[in-house]
Parts: structure tokens; sequence; C-alpha cells
């Protein structure tokens, strides 16, 4: 677990760090966005940062569904022990608490 927490220490330090070394080499663009020079009220919308941000979170929470899901038929594949232990426990009741947020959340944003 600590090498766990140590991993994402790490990752968010990179991000941190990172981010702002790209910006300082490339900086923002000035140009328009393409949903503002290819607007067609279909493919290209512009989104509330709000919107994004969600599908965003979409995109992490489907990651970690397939992330554990292969790590289990891995398991099963090279004959190792398929029961559960804490961390396995803890990563399903994250999945099924992530996919409940999710589920309500996307009854939130049918409205808009």
């Amino acid at each position: 677990m600590i090498t766990f927490l140590i991993g994402l220490l790490i990752l968010l330090a990179g991000y941190l760090t990172y981010s702002k070394y790209i910006e300082k080499q490339f900086g923002p663009e000035d140009r328009k966005m393409p949903c503002e020079t290819l607007y067609n009220g279909v493919d290209y919308v512009p989104l509330s940062a709000r919107r994004n941000e969600f599908i965003n979170i979409l995109n992490i929470a489907g990651m970690f569904y397939i992330f554990i899901i292969s790590s289990f038929i891995f398991n099963a594949k090279i004959g190792f022990n398929l029961s559960l232990n804490i961390s396995e426990i803890l990563a399903v009741i994250v999945m099924a608490i992530s996919l409940w947020a999710i589920m309500r959340k996307c009854r939130n944003y049918e409205g808009e």
C-alpha cells in the first residue's frame, strides 16, 4: 500500500512540474478552437468547463474498470489464487461507488 501511495505522489508531482514546463516551452495558443471555427451543432460544439471535466472523469473511471478486470484475467491465466485480498476488495468497492456516482451525474447532465 505504501508503494501505491508513493506512486500516486510521484504521479502528482510529475503532473504539476511537467505541465508547468510544457506551458513555459510552448505557451497557450491564441488561435480559435475547432468548436468555434467548425461549429455545426453536432460534432463541433463548445462545452462548459464542468461538462468537459465530467468527460475526463468518465474516461479515467472507464480505464480503472479495464485495469481491474484485466488483472483478474491475467492472474487466472498464470495460475494465481483468485481469492480477493484487501486491496482488491477495496478496488471493487471503489468501482461500485464510482459507478454509482457516474450514473447519478449522467442523470444530472441529461437535462443540459
